[in-house]
C-alpha cells in the first residue's frame, strides 16, 4: 500500500489491545469506522477476485510515526505533542503488505497454524494486533477484522454502498462471536481467522506461562528445521 494509506489509525489503542468481551459500544462503532475506512483503500490498492483471499495484518506504532493527515480522530489528538497523546493512551497503526491465498481453504489451512499464529504475536512484540481479511462471495467484497475480542464484518455491494456489524460478545477465545451478516461459507475463515489473531494474544495476556511455554516449543521447532538445512 502507498505510504499515504498505511497509516490510518490515530486511537488504535483500545481496539488492538487486550481481548475483552465487554467492549463499549463506542469502541464498537470505532472498530466499524475503521474497517470501512481500510476496506476503502484495500480496494483501490488491491484487486480481490475469484477465490483469493488476502490477509492483512495491522500493528500497533507509536504515535510519533502516524500521518497525522491519514489518520481517524485527528481532532482527538489536535494540539498534543506526540509525547502528551502517548501519555493519554494513544498509539497509530501500520497496515503490513498482505498475503494472498488462492482458496477459503487454503487461507484457513494457514490460519489454523498454531505456530503462525504465535510467530505473528512475537512480531508484534507485546503491543496489540489486529487482522483484515478479504474476499468474494458472489459479487460482494467481505472484509472481516479481528481485533480486540471483536469480529467486525463490512459489506461491500456491486454499488459501492457499504453494510457493517460488529460484535464482541458471545465469543469464547476459540470461537468468534457470531455476526448474523455473515455468509455461512464465510465462517470457516472466521473461526480460523479468530484462531489466529485472539488467540496467541489471549494466551500472552492471560495465561502467560502457557504462552511461554508455546513460544518454546515453537523455537525448539525453528531452530530444529534451520539445522535440518544445514
Amino acid at each position: 500500500m502507498t505510504d499515504s494509506n498505511e497509516e490510518l489509525m490515530s486511537q488504535v489503542k483500545a481496539i488492538l489491545d487486550e481481548a475483552n468481551a465487554d467492549l463499549s459500544k463506542k469502541q464498537m462503532e470505532e472498530a466499524v469506522r475503521l474497517v470501512e475506512t481500510v476496506s476503502t483503500s484495500i480496494g483501490k490498492e488491491f484487486e480481490i477476485e475469484g477465490d483469493k483471499v488476502l490477509l492483512f495484518m495491522m500493528y500497533q506504532t507509536p504515535v510519533s510515526e502516524v500521518d497525522k493527515d491519514n489518520v481517524l480522530n485527528a481532532h482527538l489528538i489536535a494540539g498534543l505533542s506526540d509525547t502528551e497523546a502517548e501519555a493519554r493512551g494513544f498509539s497509530g497503526g501500520s497496515i503490513q503488505m498482505p498475503f494472498t491465498f488462492d482458496s477459503m481453504s487454503d487461507a484457513v489451512e494457514n490460519m489454523n497454524s498454531r505456530m503462525a499464529a504465535v510467530m505473528a504475536d512475537m512480531a508484534a512484540e507485546g503491543k496489540g494486533w489486529a487482522t483484515i481479511t478479504a474476499h468474494k462471495h458472489q459479487a460482494t467484497t467481505i472484509y472481516m477484522c479481528v481485533a480486540g475480542g471483536s469480529l467486525t464484518v463490512t459489506k461491500v455491494l456491486p454499488t459501492g454502498d457499504k453494510l457493517s456489524e460488529s460484535r464482541a460478545t458471545g465469543g469464547t477465545m476459540s470461537t468468534p462471536p457470531a455476526v448474523e451478516s455473515l455468509p455461512s461459507e464465510a465462517s470457516p475463515l472466521a473461526d480460523a481467522q479468530w484462531q489466529f489473531t485472539a488467540m496467541p494474544q489471549v494466551l500472552r495476556q492471560q495465561y502467560p506461562k502457557a504462552y511461554k511455554a508455546m513460544v518454546t516449543e515453537i523455537m525448539s521447532k525453528l531452530e530444529g528445521m534451520t539445522g535440518d538445512d544445514e
